[in-house]
């Protein structure tokens, strides 16, 4: 089972390893995801970035649980972009921007990882995962790149649906 951070309170950036915080309060967040999960969960992994780490927390203090600090649930990786307004980089690295975008599955951004680097590294942490009823707290990129490896959901088609905020997911596969 996943869930999505709350929102940040940024518009028009390019942020992924960007450590913001969360729009809502990190105990509101946690209170907002125990209410929602259909299940209990046996462990709790988390991205290190605050606006995952901090209702992570919470959610272990809540459900009685340890919390694991996992880099691989960290967000796609977007390099030198990573922090700055999307305008910005169209404007001065408009012809990496266009490369990439023609290509953003299996293309990086300058410095970055693509999506095929995102899928690999979530992988690898599901491998470990796999016996243990866990709830991870991500980020959309990741949970995008599960529906990629649990439901066999083409990348385009992963990045075309919508992942909610706070809204405990399960997976079928």
């Amino acid at each position: 089972m996943v869930v999505r951070h709350a929102p940040v309170a940024v518009e028009g950036m390019c942020y992924g390893r960007t450590d913001l915080d969360a729009a809502v309060p990190a105990r509101h967040a946690a209170r907002t995801v125990v209410e929602r999960l259909p299940w209990s969960p046996a462990a709790i992994s988390t991205s290190p970035s605050r606006r995952c780490a901090r209702p992570a927390s919470h959610l272990a203090e809540m459900l009685g649980l340890r919390v694991t600090v996992d880099v691989r649930l960290h967000e796609l990786d977007y390099g030198e972009w990573d922090g700055r307004p999307w305008r910005e980089i169209e404007s001065e690295d408009g012809a990496r921007l266009a490369a990439w975008m023609a290509d953003w599955a299996r293309a990086r951004p300058p410095g970055g990882e693509s999506a095929a680097d995102l899928e690999r590294r979530v992988r690898a942490w599901l491998v470990e995962r796999t016996r243990i009823p866990t709830l991870a707290v991500t980020h959309a990129g990741v949970i995008r790149a599960l529906r990629v490896i649990l439901e066999a959901t083409a990348w385009p088609d992963a990045m075309s649906a919508q992942v909610p905020h706070l809204e405990p997911l399960v997976f079928s596969a």
